[in-house]
């Protein structure tokens, strides 16, 4: 499947999301942090840490670890809410004297193992792929300049707005455009990965 027709579908599950939105009568939270823009988000991003199995050949996953594991931080990043324990808290000792052994302790310290090896995956595998992309101006690596030039626009917005540099009329407009550019740089994303690693 060609990268165009992967974008329209979610588009138009953005569509969906946003009509199913306006029939709920919550117009006025389409500028809100839990709006559709920012659900969306989330689900590309969660969507693409779920492709990153399916698309990422097997014998390769365990050294693009970092793909994923980005990702679905990034997912959680965009939700309004803290998802239980997948959080820097897994990386303290505290955590684990305070949960003693259970669930939460073996499942963050799984976590925070992941975490750790995925850091070292992206070190000493995904920046030198990021150089040789870089040098051979890989397909995928447009997409993804993309999504950062996006990430930093979205960066922008919310500092303009946190700062009050403009006026109270502006701040509408404003987080509309932080939550846009978040959208894009999701979106972004997922179109990097499939045209990196898809199986025509």
């Amino acid at each position: 499947m060609k990268v165009k027709y992967m974008t329209a579908m979610l588009l138009s599950f953005f569509s969906g999301l946003l009509v199913f939105w306006l029939l709920q009568g919550q117009p006025g939270s389409f500028a809100e942090e839990d709006g559709p823009l920012e659900i969306w988000s989330a689900c590309l991003l969660f969507l693409a840490a779920g492709l990153s199995f399916w698309i990422i050949p097997v014998r390769y996953l365990w050294k693009e670890l970092f793909l994923p594991f980005g990702f679905f931080q990034l997912g959680l990043r965009e939700l309004p809410v803290d998802l239980w324990i997948f959080d820097e808290r897994v990386l303290t000792l505290a955590f684990y004297r305070t949960e003693g052994l259970s669930l939460a302790s073996v499942i963050g310290g799984l976590y925070a193992v992941v975490a750790l090896w995925s850091v070292l995956t992206l070190l000493i595998w995904g920046l030198p792929q990021g150089w040789r992309a870089l040098r051979q101006h890989s397909a995928w690596l447009a997409y993804f300049n993309r999504a950062v030039v996006c990430a930093i626009l979205a960066q922008l917005s919310e500092e303009v707005l946190k700062r009050g540099v403009v006026g109270e009329g502006w701040s509408v407009p404003l987080h509309i455009l932080e939550e846009g550019f978040e959208a894009l740089f999701a979106l972004g994303l997922c179109q990097a990965l499939y045209v990196a690693w898809r199986r025509d």
